[in-house]
């Protein structure tokens, strides 16, 4: 059996998301735990790590808002969510081996970035998860890009943001030291709210900002 270790004093943060552009419904946000009998040590341990990727979808040709200008809209981000705000959106940079002027262009509307990550927790994949924001286009997870032991862990063509979960995979596989893990996303502009003040797109937290984000949820090895 396997479980997530629980500690004394942990803390458990939920973020749901509510619209603002409406009164939104009573909150019934709720918690569900399952929890397991006997000797957590007899119990293998399950980790969830998240592997990003930057985000950066500058505004269409002929666009001329000032948000278009990606300082404008870093400075706009760290006023609503303070230095997080652009902290994530350029750190990611430092972390994928990317800059914002290698990513911030579009191909029919349709912009692309991809980090190729090493595996940080080795063990039994449980589950995988992606997740990006209202115009997210497509997302894929691969395991070994490139390599005769290339896998797809997660491949999304037609993404849906109110679709959302957690995955199974078809087949047993083990992630080992040495691994890479490739998260790869798009986006297209076309599906931007109409009536949205043009803006520069970046990696930030608000519905209307978009991710690349993922997770990989495996059972670490006995011993």
């Amino acid at each position: 059996a396997a479980a997530v270790q629980l500690e004394a004093g942990d803390l458990f943060v939920i973020q749901p998301h509510f619209p603002t552009r409406e009164e939104p419904p009573p909150d019934r946000s709720a918690l569900a735990l399952q929890l397991a009998d006997g000797d957590p040590a007899e119990l293998d341990d399950i980790r969830v790590t998240t592997y990003l990727a930057p985000a950066e979808i500058p505004c269409e040709e002929g666009q001329t808002a000032p948000r278009c200008d990606r300082g404008v809209e870093l400075q706009a981000l760290a006023e609503q969510y303070g230095p997080v705000g652009p902290g994530i959106a350029n750190g990611l940079h430092v972390l994928c081996g990317t800059t914002p002027e290698e990513l911030a262009h579009l191909e029919d509307g349709i912009a692309r970035a991809s980090c190729d990550h090493p595996v940080r927790s080795p063990g039994r994949v449980l589950a995988v998860l992606g997740h990006m924001h209202e115009i997210g286009k497509s997302f894929r997870m691969t395991l070994n890009p490139g390599t005769p032991e290339e896998r797809i862990l997660l491949d999304i063509p037609r993404w849906d943001f109110g679709w959302q979960f957690n995955y199974a995979l078809d087949e047993d596989l083990v992630l080992e030291r040495g691994d890479t893990i490739r998260v790869e996303c798009s986006w297209d502009r076309a599906l931007v709210k109409e009536g949205e003040e043009p803006h520069y797109i970046t990696w930030a937290e608000g519905t209307e900002d978009e991710m690349c984000f993922s997770t990989v949820a495996t059972r670490v090895p006995e011993g």
